[in-house]
């Protein structure tokens, strides 16, 4: 999602943003091969609802499309149209290795889905999620190519000149990938805890371990927790894939967190104060 820059304020599957200028609310599922969306333009009285029996589509980009349509003259602020240029065989242009460096770190292409970005001396590479690594190709300045197939990566910065996403423009639509900011130790110790949901009747340990967050239960043994580009969020996988959504209160101190599977939705985890935890029996 398109976050121009700005902060967004996210609760669980549902996103409050902004699009052009306007006020977007934003929520999205997938599973299996179906897909689904629903934009909503509270001040301009508009709604946009995208129901998809296959995998293959963006759903993002086709309900901005339609939301463009509709209010057409009516945004505060011109759309963004993405270089239309063709690929070259060759190069164009020479990057120096520390542009290079901006553009390197982890970028969310979708639920589940990470997109790698590292240098190679002064070659920048690319790496999806069960995908190989591919070669970018400097075309304009922040514009690179895929030669093997002529798409485009746009590297996009915020309003401080930072990067913050990309975007992959490939013939089958244009796709947008959040950059994901990299906790600090001191701020991954802020999860760790003991977890214990009374629906359930068990408990899961979080913890840091080679500077990476892991949910520990007696069961699944250590289940890493790869983070998303949204704040407290965080996706895994057992069986399955699973979302945890850390929550927090008014003094921003984490007091549980929300999981999301399959087959359940929010599944609340409560955290476990000193006291509450349950005593461990000695064995003989």
């Amino acid at each position: 999602m398109l976050n121009n820059g700005k902060t967004n304020r996210y609760a669980f599957g549902l996103a409050i943003d902004e699009y052009k200028g306007m006020k977007m609310v934003e929520h999205n599922g997938a599973f299996a091969g179906y897909r689904s969306e629903i934009i909503r333009f509270p001040d301009q009285k508009l709604g946009v609802v995208l129901l998809g029996n296959t995998s293959a589509i963006n759903t993002s980009e086709l309900t901005r499309q339609v939301a463009d349509i509709v209010l057409l003259g009516k945004t505060s602020q011109e759309p963004k149209e993405l270089p239309k240029q063709k690929s070259s065989p060759h190069p164009v242009a020479r990057v120096d290795t520390a542009s290079l460096d901006a553009y390197c770190g982890e970028y969310e292409l979708k639920q589940g889905v990470l997109v790698t970005v590292t240098r190679q001396g002064d070659r920048l590479y690319a790496k999806a999620t069960g995908l190989p690594k591919i070669e970018l190709s400097p075309d304009t300045d922040g514009t690179f190519f895929i030669q093997e197939d002529e798409s485009r990566v746009l590297f996009e910065r915020d309003e401080r000149g930072q990067v913050d996403r990309l975007t992959l423009q490939e013939k089958s639509g244009t796709h947008v990938a959040r950059r994901i900011i990299p906790l600090r130790a001191e701020e991954l110790t802020g999860f760790v805890g003991d977890y214990s949901s009374d629906e359930l009747g068990t408990t899961y340990t979080i913890l840091v371990k080679d500077g990476k967050l892991l949910a520990q239960h007696r069961r699944h043994g250590d289940i890493p927790l790869m983070q998303t580009s949204v704040q407290d969020q965080f996706f895994g996988e057992v069986w399955f894939p699973f979302h945890v959504a850390f929550t927090r209160d008014v003094r921003n101190q984490v007091t549980g967190f929300k999981l999301t599977g399959e087959r359940s939705r929010n599944l609340r985890f409560e955290r476990m104060q000193p006291a509450q935890l349950p005593e461990k029996k000695e064995t003989e």
